[in-house]
């Protein structure tokens, strides 16, 4: 399993998406590096699909359901969550756990 976060260095709820990764990691016994990647530029925002800061990618696919919905990429943008009625500034562990279980049933 690939897991990365992509962030900017100007957003700074990147460090809350990491702690929150790596707890419910840790919750569901799954023993992974994470990979934080810092999007500088217009260019690396396009190549990574980083559509705001943070990102969460298993496996190359955004944790985020609506993310394929989203057709700008931005190095300048930091994001919000919207998932089962709530709105964060970082992925939760619902989201995280959900996207996971629904990988795994693959």
């Amino acid at each position: 399993m690939k897991i990365e976060l992509y962030h900017t260095d100007t957003c700074p709820s990147w460090k809350k998406a990491l702690e929150v990764l790596n707890s419910t990691l840790r919750k569901m016994n799954i023993n992974e590096r994470i990979d934080v990647i810092l999007v500088k530029t217009q260019k690396e925002a396009e190549k990574y699909k980083f559509v705001g800061s943070p990102t969460v990618k298993i496996n190359g696919e955004d944790i985020d359901p609506m993310a394929k919905n989203f057709k700008k990429f931005s190095a300048n943008m930091c994001r919000t969550f919207h998932y089962n009625r709530k709105f964060s500034d970082h992925p939760t562990e619902e989201m995280i756990t959900d996207f996971l279980k629904s990988i795994s049933k693959t």
